[in-house]
Protein backbone atom coordinates (compact mmCIF):
# COMPACT_ATOMS: atom_id res chain seq x y z
CA UNK A 1 0.00 0.00 0.00
CA UNK A 2 2.80 2.60 0.69
CA UNK A 3 4.71 1.64 -2.51
CA UNK A 4 1.13 2.31 -4.29
CA UNK A 5 0.53 5.44 -2.85
CA UNK A 6 3.91 6.89 -3.07
CA UNK A 7 3.71 5.89 -6.98
CA UNK A 8 0.57 7.81 -7.08
CA UNK A 9 1.54 10.84 -5.52
CA UNK A 10 4.51 10.44 -7.83
CA UNK A 11 2.90 9.98 -11.43
CA UNK A 12 0.28 12.56 -10.38
CA UNK A 13 2.59 15.35 -9.65
CA UNK A 14 4.28 14.32 -12.99
CA UNK A 15 1.21 14.45 -15.03
CA UNK A 16 0.16 18.28 -13.28
CA UNK A 17 4.00 19.10 -14.13
CA UNK A 18 3.81 18.14 -18.04
CA UNK A 19 0.15 19.81 -18.14
CA UNK A 20 1.28 22.98 -16.80
CA UNK A 21 4.50 22.63 -19.43
CA UNK A 22 2.01 21.74 -22.13
CA UNK A 23 0.46 24.58 -22.06
CA UNK A 24 2.68 26.79 -21.40
CA UNK A 25 4.37 25.92 -24.52
CA UNK A 26 1.40 26.85 -26.46
CA UNK A 27 0.87 30.59 -24.92
CA UNK A 28 4.55 31.04 -26.13
CA UNK A 29 4.57 29.65 -29.52
CA UNK A 30 1.48 31.47 -29.91
CA UNK A 31 1.83 35.21 -28.08
CA UNK A 32 2.55 36.88 -30.47
CA UNK A 33 0.44 35.38 -33.60
CA UNK A 34 -1.98 37.50 -33.49
CA UNK A 35 -5.56 36.40 -36.02
CA UNK A 36 -8.29 38.31 -33.06
CA UNK A 37 -10.14 36.71 -30.87
CA UNK A 38 -11.13 33.57 -32.45
CA UNK A 39 -7.67 32.49 -33.21
CA UNK A 40 -7.19 33.57 -28.72
CA UNK A 41 -9.80 31.43 -28.47
CA UNK A 42 -8.60 28.34 -30.50
CA UNK A 43 -5.09 29.10 -29.11
CA UNK A 44 -6.56 28.67 -25.71
CA UNK A 45 -8.77 25.38 -26.19
CA UNK A 46 -5.53 24.17 -28.13
CA UNK A 47 -3.26 24.84 -24.88
CA UNK A 48 -6.04 22.84 -22.68
CA UNK A 49 -5.63 19.69 -25.00
CA UNK A 50 -2.29 19.79 -25.25
CA UNK A 51 -1.86 20.13 -21.56
CA UNK A 52 -4.54 17.23 -20.90
CA UNK A 53 -1.99 15.27 -23.99
CA UNK A 54 1.34 15.69 -21.66
CA UNK A 55 -0.76 15.36 -18.66
CA UNK A 56 -2.00 11.70 -19.35
CA UNK A 57 1.74 10.72 -20.94
CA UNK A 58 3.41 11.68 -17.97
CA UNK A 59 1.38 10.26 -15.98
CA UNK A 60 1.30 6.83 -17.57
CA UNK A 61 5.13 6.51 -17.99
CA UNK A 62 5.73 7.53 -14.60
CA UNK A 63 3.37 4.78 -13.54
CA UNK A 64 4.97 2.48 -15.44
CA UNK A 65 9.11 3.56 -15.16
CA UNK A 66 8.44 3.16 -11.30
CA UNK A 67 6.27 0.32 -11.34
CA UNK A 68 8.83 -1.79 -13.33
CA UNK A 69 12.05 -0.08 -12.01
CA UNK A 70 12.08 1.11 -8.72
CA UNK A 71 13.58 -0.89 -5.96
CA UNK A 72 12.29 -0.70 -1.96
CA UNK A 73 15.72 0.40 -1.34
CA UNK A 74 14.97 3.94 -3.30
CA UNK A 75 11.00 4.13 -1.91
CA UNK A 76 12.19 6.46 0.63
CA UNK A 77 13.83 8.82 -1.90
CA UNK A 78 10.97 8.81 -4.50
CA UNK A 79 9.06 9.47 -1.30
CA UNK A 80 11.29 13.18 -0.29
CA UNK A 81 10.62 13.68 -4.33
CA UNK A 82 6.70 13.63 -3.98
CA UNK A 83 6.96 15.87 -0.59
CA UNK A 84 9.01 18.63 -2.72
CA UNK A 85 6.69 17.97 -5.58
CA UNK A 86 3.07 18.66 -3.33
CA UNK A 87 5.10 21.53 -1.47
CA UNK A 88 5.97 23.25 -5.16
CA UNK A 89 2.53 22.81 -6.31
CA UNK A 90 0.67 24.12 -3.02
CA UNK A 91 3.62 27.54 -3.55
CA UNK A 92 1.99 27.64 -7.69
CA UNK A 93 -1.51 27.24 -6.42
CA UNK A 94 -1.02 29.90 -4.05
CA UNK A 95 1.14 31.93 -6.78
CA UNK A 96 -1.94 31.51 -9.10
CA UNK A 97 -4.36 32.42 -6.60
CA UNK A 98 -2.78 35.57 -5.75
CA UNK A 99 -3.33 36.75 -9.36
CA UNK A 100 -7.01 35.81 -9.71
CA UNK A 101 -9.32 39.10 -10.00
CA UNK A 102 -11.71 39.89 -7.24
CA UNK A 103 -14.90 40.95 -7.58
CA UNK A 104 -15.76 44.23 -5.44
CA UNK A 105 -19.01 43.84 -3.58
CA UNK A 106 -19.93 46.04 -0.79
CA UNK A 107 -23.25 46.31 1.06
CA UNK A 108 -25.73 49.32 -0.10
CA UNK A 109 -22.43 50.95 -1.61
CA UNK A 110 -20.65 50.68 -4.94
CA UNK A 111 -16.75 51.87 -5.93
CA UNK A 112 -15.59 54.55 -7.36
CA UNK A 113 -12.05 54.84 -8.52
CA UNK A 114 -11.09 59.02 -9.01
CA UNK A 115 -8.15 60.27 -10.98
CA UNK A 116 -6.64 63.54 -11.89
CA UNK A 117 -3.93 63.67 -14.48
CA UNK A 118 -1.44 66.53 -13.87
CA UNK A 119 -0.08 67.36 -17.09
CA UNK A 120 2.48 70.02 -18.35
CA UNK A 121 1.47 72.81 -20.37
CA UNK A 122 4.46 72.30 -22.07
CA UNK A 123 3.33 68.74 -22.93
CA UNK A 124 -0.01 69.80 -24.45
CA UNK A 125 1.13 72.32 -27.10
CA UNK A 126 -1.44 74.87 -26.37
CA UNK A 127 -4.29 72.56 -26.80
CA UNK A 128 -7.02 72.00 -24.62
CA UNK A 129 -6.11 69.17 -22.04
CA UNK A 130 -9.00 66.73 -22.98
CA UNK A 131 -7.80 66.36 -26.57
CA UNK A 132 -4.24 65.51 -25.74
CA UNK A 133 -5.17 63.29 -22.80
CA UNK A 134 -7.59 60.37 -22.35
CA UNK A 135 -7.78 57.74 -19.27
CA UNK A 136 -8.89 54.29 -18.89
CA UNK A 137 -8.66 51.83 -16.31
CA UNK A 138 -6.34 48.69 -17.63
CA UNK A 139 -6.78 46.18 -14.33
CA UNK A 140 -9.48 44.75 -14.25
CA UNK A 141 -13.48 45.64 -15.77
CA UNK A 142 -15.43 48.38 -14.63
CA UNK A 143 -19.15 49.68 -15.37
CA UNK A 144 -18.72 52.93 -17.00
CA UNK A 145 -16.49 55.77 -16.76
CA UNK A 146 -16.99 59.18 -15.27
CA UNK A 147 -14.52 61.72 -17.60
CA UNK A 148 -14.74 65.66 -16.45
CA UNK A 149 -13.20 67.57 -19.13
CA UNK A 150 -15.37 70.91 -17.65
CA UNK A 151 -13.52 70.47 -14.21
CA UNK A 152 -10.13 70.60 -15.73
CA UNK A 153 -8.20 73.35 -13.88
CA UNK A 154 -4.82 75.34 -14.31
CA UNK A 155 -2.44 74.96 -11.70
CA UNK A 156 0.47 76.92 -12.65
CA UNK A 157 2.73 75.49 -15.30
CA UNK A 158 0.37 72.39 -14.96
CA UNK A 159 -3.07 71.41 -15.87
CA UNK A 160 -4.96 69.12 -14.37
CA UNK A 161 -7.79 66.68 -15.84
CA UNK A 162 -10.21 64.61 -13.59
CA UNK A 163 -11.53 61.78 -14.46
CA UNK A 164 -13.37 58.58 -12.43
CA UNK A 165 -14.46 54.71 -13.11
CA UNK A 166 -16.64 52.67 -11.68
CA UNK A 167 -14.33 49.25 -10.85
CA UNK A 168 -15.95 46.20 -10.04
CA UNK A 169 -13.33 43.52 -10.72
CA UNK A 170 -10.03 43.97 -9.96
CA UNK A 171 -6.33 42.09 -11.26
CA UNK A 172 -4.03 44.97 -10.57
CA UNK A 173 -4.58 48.25 -10.20
CA UNK A 174 -3.67 49.91 -13.10
CA UNK A 175 -4.81 53.12 -14.90
CA UNK A 176 -3.71 54.15 -18.53
CA UNK A 177 -2.93 57.69 -19.75
CA UNK A 178 -3.06 58.40 -23.31
CA UNK A 179 -1.03 61.47 -24.33
CA UNK A 180 -1.61 61.82 -27.57
CA UNK A 181 -2.60 57.89 -28.25
CA UNK A 182 0.51 56.44 -26.23
CA UNK A 183 -0.47 54.33 -23.56
CA UNK A 184 1.27 55.28 -20.31
CA UNK A 185 1.38 53.15 -17.53
CA UNK A 186 0.12 54.22 -13.85
CA UNK A 187 0.32 51.48 -11.12
CA UNK A 188 -1.96 52.64 -8.15
CA UNK A 189 -0.79 51.81 -4.44
CA UNK A 190 -4.61 50.03 -3.46
CA UNK A 191 -5.08 46.71 -2.01
CA UNK A 192 -6.54 44.34 -4.45
CA UNK A 193 -10.30 44.69 -1.90
CA UNK A 194 -10.52 48.22 -0.19
CA UNK A 195 -12.61 47.82 2.47
CA UNK A 196 -12.92 51.94 3.03
CA UNK A 197 -12.02 54.55 1.05
CA UNK A 198 -9.10 56.20 0.79
CA UNK A 199 -7.42 60.33 0.82
CA UNK A 200 -6.04 61.17 -2.32
CA UNK A 201 -2.70 59.97 -2.98
CA UNK A 202 0.88 61.69 -3.75
CA UNK A 203 1.46 62.40 -7.47
CA UNK A 204 2.88 59.12 -8.43
CA UNK A 205 4.95 59.04 -12.37
CA UNK A 206 4.36 56.58 -15.02
CA UNK A 207 6.20 53.76 -15.37
CA UNK A 208 7.36 51.83 -18.14
CA UNK A 209 4.00 49.89 -20.19
CA UNK A 210 4.98 47.16 -22.76
CA UNK A 211 7.39 48.08 -25.30
CA UNK A 212 6.20 51.69 -25.17
CA UNK A 213 9.41 53.43 -23.60
CA UNK A 214 8.45 56.71 -21.50
CA UNK A 215 9.87 59.85 -22.85
CA UNK A 216 11.90 62.00 -20.32
CA UNK A 217 9.89 65.15 -20.72
CA UNK A 218 6.54 62.90 -20.07
CA UNK A 219 8.54 61.37 -16.94
CA UNK A 220 8.74 64.43 -15.84
CA UNK A 221 6.18 66.33 -16.90
CA UNK A 222 2.85 63.82 -16.66
CA UNK A 223 2.27 62.48 -12.78
CA UNK A 224 -1.28 61.24 -11.91
CA UNK A 225 -2.60 61.02 -8.02
CA UNK A 226 -6.30 58.92 -7.21
CA UNK A 227 -8.36 57.96 -4.06
CA UNK A 228 -10.74 54.43 -4.19
CA UNK A 229 -14.15 55.83 -2.55
CA UNK A 230 -17.15 53.92 -1.62
CA UNK A 231 -20.69 55.44 -2.70
CA UNK A 232 -23.99 54.70 -1.18
CA UNK A 233 -26.17 52.82 -3.73
CA UNK A 234 -28.96 55.55 -3.75
CA UNK A 235 -26.55 58.08 -4.69
CA UNK A 236 -25.63 59.05 -8.42
CA UNK A 237 -21.81 59.91 -8.82
CA UNK A 238 -22.77 63.06 -11.03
Amino acid sequence: MERLLTVLIASLSVAILFGLLGATLVWWLTKDSGGGSDSSIAYGYFGILAGLGLAAIGFFLTWYLTQRFLLPTYLRYIQIADGIALLALVVVWLMQASQEPVRLQYDRHWAALEVEARAAKSLLGGEPVSSVISMDYSGGQSSGNFPKPESARDEGSFVILPWATAPFQVKTWNVRVFLRGEPVLFTLGLPKYPTQSTEWSNWIPPIQYQDHVVPANVQQGLTLRYRFRLIPSNEEYY
